[in-house]
């Protein structure tokens, strides 16, 4: 074979058919022109021609004839044990599927998620990690607006997301959901010691909004709109964690998660239920295409679904 190429091998290598290769490795296997035609689904005449081509590139007439019986030259045994290991690499590269241990994994595994999010699934994630995989490294980082963008560039790998970006290049899983409750300061000064928020008070009273992604409206102002209502925001948070401290002594109403807001019931604030039905919040696990068929990208996906299955049913 003339080894001379311009710049990279590939050059070289895009002007070599190499499925003569796989030819080389059966016939140096089967030493039978019949039988390596047999064995790869081919006629024998195919295999001729290709041993032809072979005896061209390579320079070498590869195998002689003895009966029945093709013996290799030299030359071709000298390439028994290279092309071997190269035809499996290829299966390796190609069709084969390489074993995932999570106990000697070392995989650093990135993944978007809001404060809320985090805080609900991220504790059970790491339990989970730390028994059965504790070499992995899993970073956790705040959301993004260009979150398809950096799943695509491989920027990161997983997004813990509530709203679902309808891009066909993404895919997803159920992991939970959730209810939406009302939070009020225990000293609110018009909302006494109701158990229950009416429609005329959500609508009129203030409200702090959290959007992790900004915008100055939520999943109540959706629902509101389809009756062509709204409400008074006043307060935009970046955070989940934070916003129940404001109610103490003020007037909001924070609408959020019931999962959540289970946290910040104490004395000073209240859950109350919401005067309007709003739909379910529904926590999901999102991957670019480019990791479906990802072995660790796969076992974190199994992983994070059981991990789910740690959470207490609110």
């Amino acid at each position: 074979m003339n080894h001379a190429h311009d710049g990279h091998p590939a050059a070289a290598l895009a002007k070599f058919d190499l499925n003569l290769l796989v030819t080389l490795a059966v016939l140096l296997e089967e030493s039978s022109v019949t039988q390596a035609a047999a064995r790869l689904g081919r006629t024998q005449s195919a295999i001729s021609h290709a041993l032809v081509r072979l005896r061209s590139a390579l320079g070498d007439p590869l195998f002689v004839r003895s009966g029945q019986t093709l013996v290799p030259t030299p030359k071709a045994e000298s390439l028994r044990a290279p092309v071997r290991n190269l035809t499996n690499s290829f299966y390796d590269l190609w069709l084969g599927t390489t074993p995932f241990n999570p106990a000697t994994a070392t995989q650093h595994i990135s993944i978007m998620a809001s404060d809320y999010l985090q805080w609900v699934l991220i504790p059970p994630l790491i339990r989970r990690l730390r028994a059965v995989a504790p070499g992995i490294t899993l970073e956790v980082r705040s959301p993004s607006p260009r979150a398809l963008e950096k799943l695509s560039r491989g920027e990161v790998d997983f997004s813990l997301a509530v709203k679902l970006d309808p891009s066909p290049s993404l895919f997803s899983q159920k992991l939970f959901e959730d209810h939406f409750v009302c939070l009020v300061g225990s000293d609110h000064p018009t909302i006494k010691r109701q158990k229950d928020l009416d429609r005329a008070a959500f609508l009129t009273l203030p409200h702090a909004l959290v959007t992790p992604l900004g915008g100055n409206a939520g999943h109540v102002d959706t629902e509101l709109a389809r009756t062509g209502e709204s409400r008074q925001i006043k307060v935009l948070l970046p955070h989940f964690m934070m916003a129940p401290r404001l109610l103490q002594g003020t007037d909001l109403i924070l609408t959020l998660p019931e999962r959540v807001a289970r946290l910040f019931a104490n004395d000073e604030v209240r859950i109350l239920n919401p005067p309007i039905p709003l739909p379910k919040l529904t926590g999901h696990l999102v991957w670019h295409e480019r990791l479906s068929r990802d072995p660790a990208a796969v076992w974190f996906r199994n992983l994070a679904a059981q991990a789910v299955k740690d959470l207490k049913a609110s």
